[in-house]
């Protein structure tokens, strides 16, 4: 048989060989060039053996056109030629040789290429499309990136009153040291210290802490400064900010500067200057009309400076003179001190009374007779003096000279003025509200009593978050060493859980006074604290009884039989106590803990706006940040029972679904239950029942 076809490894160059009569392939001894190249689409191809071992299983193929048939002959070097049959057109089942042949056609060819060009540009397309859509159409507003202190829940410490280390009936530096994984658990991220700088007990009328004859030393009642030292390691070791009271208004009349002021008076002393003296004018030894926030006279005749020194709180703390320049220079080497050591801020006491006017004119009377006669005054010359807002600036500044990028922490700055609402703005500065303090400590909440309803805590709250500047960080408190606690000034028990809940979830920083987080009540005056010496109405000390700790013997707070201050009775009759609530998540405790954690895990609660909803029956707002799960609050005060409220009517700027997942209740016996889907067009709330309900975040 002649004419063998061969296509060699370029597949274009036809050969012809020569067979013997048995069809055998005779091994090349010669061949006849063909004057044309072949296309690998002609009818002459070359098949290989899938056995590449072999070198000699070559397989030869030569069409032959026949009768409109084509034929293939097959011939393997060595063997007998054998012929097949090729299909002219694809047809059902073909096999893998006639498909592979089909498809190296032209037509198929080009098909294949075709199609790969469309999925490149239709790729290409949707990629183009996906970046156009990404630049063009709007986004989710980045997560803000809050300061440590706007993201905390600051737990307050008495420290007299916290816990008693070493059984002197004392609460102490070490007693804190011991509770901080307690405080840890609660979720508080910064601790409120008040003062344990050395103070004098002045014939047992000590402002324990506050009298104070040197700010830099530690009263060792409290401790030692490697007590400090444990302290500020041990709560950076958990992440937690350590804040310190600092108290420029005053000192003690025994401390170094009075002692010093009084001994001469005139320019000629160095300390004549830094307290703020005059002559006693009058018959009744006062310089003018101002009384003290106790509403006796605000002057103390002194024997032995002959004249009359200014206090406005107690007549043991005779008022610096932050006029002076050297007392400005001592008051910032104070905080300088403490900044070295590594504490993270400070709370300014009582700010509004730093300054008073220079020429000691008498206040105007607004009245001529009330429960304190110091309400009757105007205190336009002796509080909130445009000055004080010039040193809360210049701290600010001695504060921010401790910030770098290597600090793990801003420090922050907070002022402790419970006066009109448009002073206390003033504190966050003069531009816009940057400069001066970072948190202004508000007291809206404190006003609360037993018959405010949900109207009058919107009011409370409104009314300062509506004047707060844009850019100031707002913070809510509800007790402290100098008020009364929330169990006592609400009305009891029931309404704790709702106050809580509205006070961890407003923006932006909540303070827990110690002892709140259990239900600590207002103890009996023990007649203690020298202010209510003057007067039993201004005695605080039901509001430093010590910490309860357990039902043991003092609450657990010492093991000392008569410590400092006497546990209010009770604390063991119905678990009011560290102790017996941890075992329970629906106690005040667990539902505190429960409220924090809700701050941290739900992000429109930690730095997401705040949208009012209208209402007289209940108390309710939603926070939200795009991006992140949507929160209503919604509590119920006073003592009426909120029939049926359909809360998603009353948002003007907001809208709110009719129904979210309910993700806390104040109580486990109301309707809603956590984990459940609420109808938020019937919302009906007992009195001191409250919830938090979520549903997300759909891009608009």
């Amino acid at each position: 048989m002649d004419n063998i076809g061969y296509s060699d490894e370029g597949g274009l160059q036809l050969k012809s060989y020569k067979t013997n009569s048995d069809g055998i392939l005779n091994q090349p001894s010669h061949y006849e060039d063909v004057k044309k190249n072949v296309d690998l689409d002609s009818d002459v191809e070359k098949k290989r053996d899938d056995d590449d071992d072999d070198d000699h299983k070559v397989v030869y193929v030569e069409i032959d056109d026949e009768g409109g048939k084509k034929k293939v002959v097959i011939v393997e070097a060595g063997s007998v030629a054998e012929e097949k049959e090729l299909a002219l057109k694809p047809y059902a089942d073909m096999g893998k040789e006639d498909l592979l042949r089909f498809s190296e056609t032209v037509f198929w060819r080009r098909a294949r290429l075709i199609s790969i060009l469309i999925f490149i540009l239709a790729w290409l397309a949707l990629l183009g499309a996906v970046i156009g859509l990404t630049i063009v159409a709007p986004r989710c507003s980045d997560p803000p990136q809050p300061q440590w202190w706007q993201r905390s829940v600051v737990y307050q410490v008495y420290v007299r009153s916290f816990f008693d280390s070493d059984d002197d009936g004392i609460g102490d530096i070490r007693g804190i040291v011991a509770k901080l994984d307690y405080i840890k658990d609660l979720g508080a991220s910064a601790i409120l210290l008040s003062s344990f700088y050395t103070a004098d007990d002045e014939s047992g009328s000590a402002d324990y802490g506050y009298q104070v004859i040197n700010h830099t030393d530690i009263d060792p009642v409290y401790g030692t400064f490697h007590d400090f030292e444990l302290l500020l390691n041990e709560t950076h070791k958990r992440d937690i900010g350590l804040l310190l009271d600092f108290i420029p208004n005053y000192t003690s009349r025994n401390h170094t500067w009075f002692l010093e002021s009084r001994a001469s008076s005139g320019y000629s002393n160095k300390y004549w200057n830094y307290y703020v003296w005059a002559d006693c004018a009058n018959s009744l030894g006062r310089a003018n009309n101002w009384l003290s926030v106790y509403g006796k006279t605000a002057w103390e005749n002194d024997t032995v400076a002959g004249k009359c020194y200014l206090h406005q709180f107690l007549n043991t703390q005779p008022e610096l003179n932050h006029r002076s320049s050297s007392v400005q220079s001592e008051m910032e080497s104070i905080l300088r001190f403490w900044l070295d050591k590594g504490v993270d801020g400070f709370r300014v006491v009582a700010s509004a009374y730093l300054f008073e006017s220079a020429d000691l004119q008498d206040e105007e009377m607004t009245c001529s007779s009330a429960d304190n006669l110091y309400d009757c005054m105007s205190h336009e010359l002796t509080r909130s003096q445009p000055e004080v807002y010039d040193m809360i600036a210049r701290w600010r500044n001695v504060l921010n000279s401790y910030n770098s990028s290597v600090s793990p922490r801003q420090k922050v700055l907070l002022t402790d003025g419970d006066v009109e609402i448009e002073e206390v703005m003033k504190y966050f500065g003069a531009y816009d509200g940057e400069g001066g303090a970072d948190l202004p400590i508000n007291y809206q909440l404190t006003h609360l009593n037993s018959t405010c309803d949900s109207k009058c805590v919107s009011n409370l709250v409104y009314t300062w978050l509506n004047q707060k500047p844009s850019s100031g960080t707002a913070s809510w408190t509800t007790g402290d060493q100098d008020r009364s606690r929330q169990r006592t000034y609400i009305g009891g028990e029931n309404f704790l859980n709702v106050l809580n809940m509205v006070k961890a979830t407003l923006p932006v920083t909540a303070f827990v006074y110690y002892g709140e987080e259990v239900g600590m009540v207002d103890g009996p005056n023990q007649n203690i604290d020298p202010a209510g010496q003057i007067d039993e109405r201004f005695s605080r000390d039901g509001f430093r009884t010590p910490m309860q700790w357990s039902n043991e013997t003092n609450a657990g707070f010492s093991n000392l039989s008569s410590p400092w201050m006497p546990v209010p009775s009770g604390y063991n009759a119905y678990p009011w106590n560290v102790e017996d609530q941890s075992a329970d998540p629906d106690g005040i405790l667990g539902k505190l803990k429960a409220l924090i954690k809700l701050r941290t895990d739900e992000k429109s609660i930690e730095f997401g706006r705040m949208h009012r909803i209208v209402s007289d029956q209940v108390f309710a707002f939603v926070r939200e940040h795009e991006g992140f799960n949507r929160i209503i609050v919604v509590g119920s005060f006073g003592n009426d029972t909120v029939a049926t409220v359909d809360v998603t009517q009353n948002s003007p700027n907001f809208k709110v679904p009719s129904s979210a997942e309910v993700v806390f209740v104040t109580n486990a016996t109301m309707s809603q239950k956590v984990g459940e889907t609420t109808d938020l067009r019937k919302v009906s709330l007992g009195p001191g029942e409250g919830f938090l309900a979520k549903w997300e975040y759909v891009r608009p």
